[in-house]
């Protein structure tokens, strides 16, 4: 079994220690978004960012290949300040990152085959499929092998050719996906490794971290202890149910998030405010994963309009405190000017 990073961290461990089945192997891999568009989609993708001058995201694939090969990397300049000089990289060197993208692609195959070695069937394990499926990499790479997806839901998998398996019942994905999306969000976020994106491999098949942003790092903070709690709680899971067997269906772990959801305090909210998740192939568009509001009362009784948690945060932290005294508790933020109430800040 193959678990991708990096939604797989979490799972392979949980995984290892509730297995019935000894004789499964079980393998961490690491596949950048970047490799699944190098392998799959280059030149389109190459095109469209041209056509759509994108800088940011042409400059992380200039710094893919100059990873890749040392001759790309010495006619890589890190300064190229401009989108001529970019598209001049990208048309001067065509043909040669056509063949770095083919060594690539070659080199993940080997990357893979070190882990399987001569199996000819294996399962991958994601959370939500999308563009940059492992299962659609595995497949470019892998045509004489046959390959089972397990996901706990189909994102934008297309049922052929692909051969998967989902928790949540493909058919029912039109009737729940609005409800279902926000908390594949949070989903993510508890079985995320506590590491940065991936943007290439060593020779020998250790990651190259991408530089770590500002909401990576707090998300990286977060997964640490998410992480060592999910271990726990799998061996407690063990112990108890060693011998009854526990099967959860969608619905029960829908509700569990909705109950997660409703029920929190505000040091909770203080928290939830700065988490967020990239959703784009080049690691630079961040989302934030709870979409939590305050309710905030001038004077104690006069409604303000809602703002986020983070901004009342801010908003808290830059208060003159010779002036402002702010007492906080689990449920409510008050504050006081010169000993007289004149705010309240109701979780709700």
């Amino acid at each position: 079994m193959l678990f991708v990073a990096r939604d797989g961290y979490t799972l392979q461990k949980v995984y290892d220690i509730i297995k019935t089945d000894k004789t499964v192997n079980s393998h961490y891999v690491y596949a950048s978004r970047m490799t699944n568009t190098i392998v799959n989609n280059l030149e389109h993708t190459i095109n469209n960012l041209l056509l759509q001058k994108k800088r940011k995201e042409l400059e992380i694939i200039m710094k893919y290949f100059s990873l890749t090969d040392g001759e790309l990397s010495e006619r890589y300049d890190k300064n190229l300040c401009s989108m001529e000089k970019i598209e001049d990289f990208f048309r001067e060197n065509k043909l040669l990152i056509k063949n770095v993208a083919d060594s690539a692609k070659n080199a993940y195959a080997t990357y893979i085959a070190s882990k399987v070695g001569d199996s000819n069937s294996f399962i991958c394990v994601d959370s939500a499929p999308s563009k940059w499926s492992f299962q659609t990499l595995l497949c470019s790479l892998c045509q004489n092998t046959q390959i089972l997806g397990a996901y706990v839901a189909i994102w934008s998998l297309p049922k052929k050719p692909f051969s998967f398996v989902s928790f949540i019942d493909y058919n029912k994905m039109n009737q729940i996906s609005r409800e279902l999306a926000r908390f594949l969000f949070l989903l993510e976020l508890l079985i995320s490794a506590p590491e940065p994106p991936v943007i290439s491999l060593t020779a020998d098949g250790k990651p190259i971290y991408r530089d770590i942003l500002k909401d990576e790092l707090e998300k990286i903070k977060i997964s640490h202890f998410i992480n060592a709690g999910a271990i726990e709680f799998a061996k407690e899971v063990k112990m108890l149910f060693l011998v009854t067997n526990v099967t959860l269906d969608y619905n029960t772990i829908l509700n569990l998030f909705k109950v997660y959801n409703c029920h929190y305090t505000l040091k909770d909210t203080r928290h939830r405010a700065y988490v967020k998740l990239d959703n784009d192939a080049y690691h630079l568009h961040y989302f934030p994963v709870f979409n939590d509001k305050l309710k905030v009362y001038l004077f104690g009784f006069i409604p303000f309009p809602k703002l986020s948690a983070k901004k009342i945060w801010e908003l808290l932290d830059n208060l003159n405190k010779n002036l402002f005294t702010i007492t906080i508790s689990d449920y409510e933020i008050v504050v006081y000017y010169k000993g007289v109430q004149i705010a309240k800040i109701c979780a709700c």
